[in-house]
C-alpha cells in the first residue's frame, strides 16, 4: 500500500512538471542524426537502385553506329576518289560548316552525312570525270558534343557519334551518383531573326524512365545540348512520431505524406501542434505552424513539403502523463512512446512564432 502511495505522489509530481512545459515544441538538436551521413547514405542507395535499372534496361544502345552522324564544324574528314590520287584530301570543316576541294571549290559539309556529302561531291565531279566513286571519312569528331554534369560519375563534355540517347549519355558518364529523381536537358534553340540563341530546358523523371521503363523518357539528345542530374533531395521528421529520421522528397510530398513516411505520430505526440522548419536560402528558417488533424479535414491545410524541410511533432503534456502513470504502475520508469523530443541538422536554437523568419 505504502508503495502504491508513493507511485501516486511521484506521478502527480510528474503531472505538474509537465503540465509546466506542456506547450514546449520539440525544437532542439537532432541529436539521433549525423546529417551529412545519412544523405549520403540515402543518395547512394538511390543511385544504386537507378544504376541497376539503367544496366538492366533493353533501351540502353550500346552500339555506336556512324551511319547516321551528322558533320560539322571542326570535324576532320578524309576524302578521296577512285583511282584520283590528287583528289586525295585531308580537310577540316571550318566554323560557317563549309570545306574546299580541287574541282570542286567550296563546299556545305555541315549538317549533311557522310554518305550525303559523298554524293554532293561526286555530282559536282561528273562534270571533269567519268562515274567519279568518292568516299568520306570523318577522321575527328570534334563538333557532336553534348555535356553531362551533376551526379554521375563521370561529369564532362563528350565528344559522341551518331544519334545518342539519354540513357546513352548516363552510361557514358559512369552512371549515376549521390542522383536524385530528376533530369534536366538544356537545349540551345536558334530562333529565327535573332542573332542570339535561346535555351529550352526539358524535365525526365528518372523513375519512370529507369525503373518503370518508361520509354517515350529515353528521348534523343543532341550536340550542344547539356544533361544537369541534380543531387537528391531529402526532408526530417523529428519529434514524437514512431520512425524518426531522413526521407526521400517525393514529388509534390505533402505535411501527411511526410509524416506518413515516419510511420505516424506516436501516443504521446500532439497533431496539433507541428512545426515546419523551412530554408529560406538567406541563413534563417521560416517556422510554419501546422495543424495533422484539420489538414486530415481539409486538403488546404495540408501544406506542400519542400526540399531540406524539418518537420516536428509536438508532445502533448497529459498523452505522456499518462504513458508515465502506467509505466510507473507497470514498474517502467520512462517518458512515453514518443522518445525524446529534440534535434536535427544544426538548427540551434529556434524560437516558436508561426509563419515568422527566426534566426538559425
Amino acid at each position: 500500500m505504502r508503495n502504491q502511495i508513493i507511485y501516486v505522489i511521484c506521478a502527480m509530481n510528474l503531472l505538474a512538471m509537465l503540465a509546466g512545459c506542456g506547450s514546449r515544441r520539440a525544437t532542439g538538436n537532432l541529436q539521433s542524426m549525423e546529417t551529412d551521413q545519412i544523405k549520403a547514405d540515402y543518395r547512394s542507395r538511390n543511385s544504386d537502385r537507378l544504376n541497376k535499372a539503367l544496366l538492366k534496361s533493353p533501351m540502353l544502345r550500346a552500339v555506336e553506329s556512324t551511319a547516321d552522324y551528322v558533320i560539322g564544324p571542326e570535324d576532320v574528314l578524309e576524302i578521296e576518289v577512285l583511282d584520283v590520287e590528287e583528289m586525295k584530301r585531308t580537310v577540316r570543316v571550318n566554323y560557317q560548316g563549309f570545306i574546299g576541294l580541287p574541282l570542286v571549290g567550296k563546299i556545305k559539309a555541315k549538317g549533311l552525312t557522310p554518305g550525303q556529302l559523298e554524293k554532293e561531291v561526286n555530282a559536282k565531279l561528273e562534270k571533269y570525270l567519268q562515274k567519279p566513286v568518292v568516299t568520306v571519312f570523318v577522321k575527328e569528331y570534334k563538333s557532336q558534343r553534348i555535356g553531362v554534369m551533376g551526379a554521375v560519375s563521370k561529369p564532362e563534355i563528350y565528344s559522341v557519334v551518331g544519334q545518342k540517347y539519354l540513357m546513352d549519355m548516363l552510361f557514358m558518364a559512369g552512371g549515376l551518383k549521390d542522383a536524385g529523381k530528376g533530369c534536366y536537358i538544356f537545349r540551345p534553340v536558334n530562333k529565327e531573326n535573332e542573332e542570339s540563341s535561346a535555351t529550352e530546358t526539358i524535365i525526365v523523371d528518372l523513375q519512370e524512365l529507369l525503373e518503370k521503363g518508361n520509354r517515350t523518357l529515353n528521348i534523343p539528345v543532341y550536340s550542344g545540348d547539356t544533361i544537369n542530374i541534380p543531387a537528391g533531395g531529402v526532408i526530417y521528421v523529428d519529434g514524437v512520431v514512431h520512425n524518426r529520421g531522413m526521407f526521400r522528397l517525393a514529388s509534390k510530398t505533402t505535411l501527411l505524406q511526410a509524416i506518413a513516411m515516419a510511420g505516424g505520430i506516436s501516443f504521446a505526440g500532439d497533431g496539433s501542434d507541428i512545426q515546419v522548419l523551412r530554408d529560406t536560402g538567406e541563413g534563417t528558417r521560416l517556422v510554419i505552424a501546422a495543424d495533422y488533424e484539420e489538414a486530415k479535414k481539409d486538403t488546404k491545410h495540408d501544406i506542400p513539403i519542400q526540399e531540406n524541410d524539418i518537420i516536428i511533432v509536438g508532445r502533448s503534456a497529459i498523452k505522456t502523463t499518462l504513458a508515465a502513470i502506467g509505466n510507473l504502475f507497470t514498474g517502467a520508469i520512462g517518458v512515453g512512446s514518443g522518445g525524446v523530443t529534440s534535434s536535427s541538422v544544426g538548427l540551434g536554437r529556434t524560437t516558436t512564432t508561426g509563419g515568422s523568419v527566426i534566426p538559425p
